[in-house]
């Protein structure tokens, strides 16, 4: 409140808007600098949206990897309207050609839909909560209250094979690490896990002890890779002697193949591998929803 000169003036006070981070470029040849909007804080309890990285090439590529890992991990709120092109072209340093490219992809998939006149919203079943989200092993199991365990088999560098490469995108023969863990709770064994990563870039990755470790953290803080998203495949077989001793059951018992393609930040296939979990050790759940297409009108079935 200020009073000045017989006259009384009540200042209201805003509330500070949050849903935008003012990052300072500098300007070509360190001289000044421009104000550009930087990554978009989506909530308090979200990450931010990844500016694409002109390094790596193919920025519509990058961006489509930077909005459909916002969507699958939940940033945003289902049936929720999206920012303005602009501000989403801003927050990942792409045009707005590029932002409508990527939009209209992933309502292709059913992950969006417009309205006309009023913008892009996010379709219900973007949403994901529990199994749905991507999450190490470790975690998981440390958000059940018990302890992760894990032991190493094989840790090494060695080239990889037609398939492998072809998988990782790197070319044939590349040095890749191979992974070989036997995975517990509680130290009670739930799984083998096979990995491959590419060595270019987890350099070093075959010298740290990961005993009772999460890969994911490992890759976080020791090379800045961020695992965001997981194509994933599971299947029902019977284990193999090599395999049964392993997990310590009979040969021919059955087990639960999970086989993943590990995408990270910058939407770079990091990892192919599988987990080989006793059958009566693993229990996988997900949910299922009506497309958008076949869903009912929202104000009833007439």
């Amino acid at each position: 409140m200020l009073v000045g000169a017989g006259r009384m003036r009540i200042v209201r006070r805003q509330r500070p808007r949050r849903l935008l981070k003012i990052a300072r470029v500098p300007a070509a040849g360190g001289q000044g600098g421009k104000e550009t909007l930087g990554a978009m804080q989506l909530n308090s309890k979200a990450g931010w949206l990844t500016p694409i990285d002109p390094d790596l090439g193919n920025p519509t590529l990058q961006a489509y990897g930077s909005m459909l890992s916002a969507l699958q991990d939940g940033r945003f709120r289902p049936e929720s309207k999206l920012p303005s092109e602009r501000t989403l072209s801003g927050a990942l340093g792409v045009s707005r050609t590029t932002i409508r490219q990527v939009l209209a992809s992933l309502a292709r998939k059913g992950m969006l839909y417009t309205l006309p006149n009023r913008g892009w919203f996010v379709s219900l079943r973007t949403y994901s909560e529990g199994q749905n989200i991507l999450r190490s092993f470790s975690l998981e199991v440390l958000e059940k209250g018990l302890k992760p365990t894990s032991r190493t088999l094989v840790q090494r560098v060695r080239p990889a094979t037609l398939d492998e490469a072809e998988t990782l995108c790197i070319p044939p023969t590349a040095p890749i690490i191979e992974l070989r863990r036997l995975r517990g709770m509680d130290n009670i064994l739930v799984g083998l896990t096979i990995a491959h990563l590419p060595e270019q870039i987890v350099p070093g990755l075959e010298t740290i002890d990961l005993t009772d470790k999460s890969l994911f953290e490992t890759l976080r803080e020791r090379f800045n890779v961020f695992p965001t998203r997981c194509d994933y495949q599971l299947r029902a077989d019977s284990a193999d002697d090599e395999t049964a001793e392993l997990l310590g059951i009979q040969p021919g018992s059955p087990v639960l193949i999970g086989a993943e393609i590990t995408y990270d930040q910058h939407e770079r296939p990091i990892l192919t591998g599988q987990t080989i979990y006793r059958g009566n050790a693993y229990r996988f759940r997900t949910s299922l929803y009506i497309s958008e297409s076949s869903r009912p009108p929202r104000g009833g079935v007439d």
